[in-house]
């Protein structure tokens, strides 16, 4: 039985089967340390529960860190993933004169446009994922924080990338030691670095090795980093690094 030509199935040339077959290897190797996108859920109510007892204790430590590289650069800061606008609503966030947010979360991004629609300072808030985020601003500060997590090692180093390049220039320093006029602040959890990678909560725990060790590769330099901070109950510590 003849079927109609729409229904045939396509013949291959089989002169061209190797270079679709390199064409696949080579797309599967390239893409083999990207995270597949996903669209977020909204933490529940135990999970908002702890964030808010994590946050709190985080605009603190945030707050205190900031106040000890006596950052000089306040036009615009950028909060990467920023949720519901938890840290950019806060006092760590009201010297810059512009606040940009964005996260992959619909209900996040509505949540933060409510936090922040009453500040004079509330800049463009969007909607976009880590690794689809456009770059149209430089900022005097780029938040990074509990978002690291959320990308394998070839796509955070770069995001830092990127984030380094939009970093507002910074004018000649008197010295090595005098802090930069921009940075990117990144503050996330921490594993022990005997323990195997692994993901808490979708997203990879690093240790700090391995933080910093993505960091040069980045071409970052540290200007300062904390020590290991305690959180409360069983959380896991948290650092902070302020990076240019």
């Amino acid at each position: 039985m003849n079927m109609p030509q729409e229904f045939r199935e396509p013949i291959l040339d089989p002169a061209l089967r190797p270079q679709i077959l390199k064409f696949l290897m080579w797309r599967n190797d390239h893409y083999k340390d990207y995270v597949r996108v996903e669209a977020r859920v909204y933490a529940d109510e135990e999970e908002q529960a702890a964030m808010e007892l994590c946050h709190d204790k985080c605009v603190d430590i945030l707050d205190d860190f900031m106040g000890s590289i006596a950052l000089k650069g306040n036009v615009r800061a950028l909060d990467v993933a920023g949720g519901d606008a938890r840290v950019a609503s806060s006092r760590v966030m009201r010297t810059y004169k512009l606040i940009d947010l964005f996260d992959q979360c619909s209900v996040a991004v509505q949540k933060a446009m409510i936090a922040m629609k009453s500040l004079k300072n509330c800049g463009k808030i969007v909607q976009s994922s880590m690794q689809t985020f456009q770059w149209a601003k430089s900022y005097s500060a780029i938040f990074m924080v509990w978002c690291s997590g959320y990308l394998n090692d070839v796509p955070l180093k770069q995001f830092l990338q990127d984030a380094q390049m939009h970093l507002l220039p910074n004018r000649i320093r008197v010295s090595r030691h005098s802090p930069p006029e921009s940075f990117i602040i990144l503050l996330d959890n921490i594993r022990n670095e005997l323990e195997e990678p692994f993901k808490n909560k979708g997203q990879w725990l690093r240790s700090q090795k391995e933080l910093e060790s993505l960091f040069t590769k980045a071409g970052l330099i540290i200007f300062k980093r904390s020590s290991k901070i305690e959180m409360p109950n069983e959380y896991r510590d948290i650092m902070i690094w302020a990076l240019y």
